[in-house]
């Protein structure tokens, strides 16, 4: 049993966790810029084959292919006429998300920070608690003597199922400490050391405990 311990050495420093929500504070990037698609080219008609009706051919097939452009055409118009209000409607979602990424930031960050000054108060009143049994040692204060004795007993180590109880008191007039050691008798001590399995025989020994007056 060590009589001593340094109760600075029980005084406490703050470690703080790492913010535990970073991704919060990372920007939630703009969506990808929608640009114009390029407007149809006009594509002229094969020439038809044949002297027969060639001209009469040319002529449907120019046509054909004007209308197609113009229903490319079209088509080309009212797609590039719903751009801004895809555009605006990607926006506002990119603003409504970033609002609140930054609305739970502030939480979380308040929560974080609450958290930090409950471990600094927890960390200061201790220190406070440390200060003061320190103090009050000094002065021979009874209730301080006898819990750094029971600190001191706390840091007592025994064998494993030793079982020991302490009894103490302080008498301020003659600064006298009665201690009383309750510890296990002989026979509730286990004769058993320790314990080992042998492949050879498979079997498993054991070695006594060793008997000492």
């Amino acid at each position: 049993m060590d009589d001593y311990v340094d109760l600075d050495e029980l005084r406490r420093t703050v470690d703080h966790p790492p913010f535990d929500k970073p991704e919060l504070e990372v920007s939630i990037p703009p969506p990808a810029a929608i640009l114009d698609p390029p407007g149809p080219e006009y594509q002229p008609p094969e020439q038809p084959s044949g002297l027969l009706g060639r001209k009469k051919k040319i002529a449907q097939a120019e046509a054909e292919a004007r209308d197609a452009h113009e229903a490319a055409l079209s088509e080309w118009r009212a797609e590039v006429a719903s751009l801004p209000a895809r555009r605006e409607q990607l926006a506002n979602e990119h603003r409504k998300a970033e609002s609140e990424r930054i609305v739970d930031l502030e939480a979380e960050r308040a929560r974080y920070e609450r958290e930090c000054s409950e471990r600094e108060a927890e960390v200061a009143r201790h220190n406070a608690e440390i200060d003061t049994l320190i103090a009050n040692l000094g002065y021979g204060a009874v209730d301080a003597v006898e819990q750094y004795v029971s600190i001191v007993l706390s840091n007592s180590v025994y064998p494993d199922h030793f079982n020991v109880n302490h009894e103490f008191q302080f008498e301020p007039t003659t600064a006298e400490l009665s201690l009383h050691v309750l510890i296990p008798g002989p026979s509730e001590v286990p004769e058993i050391k320790t314990y080992k399995y042998v492949k050879a025989s498979d079997e498993i020994t054991t070695t006594a405990q060793s008997q000492k007056a």
